[in-house]
């Protein structure tokens, strides 16, 4: 694997693509469940919520 014409590798290749789409799919859940969490706050502390 330690090949010196590592970087003659497209950088759109299907694995990097994989682990692209595995990384996106990681940040939307960690903001889906960041919204999740402010939206209860919100229903909890209406007063709060509308600050934030």
């Amino acid at each position: 694997m330690d090949t010196p014409c590592i970087n003659a590798i497209p950088i759109r290749s299907g694995a990097y693509l994989r682990y692209e789409g595995l990384v996106r799919k990681r940040i939307a859940n960690a903001i889906a469940n960041a919204n999740a969490i402010i939206t209860v706050i919100q229903s909890r502390f209406t007063g709060l919520g509308s600050l934030l």
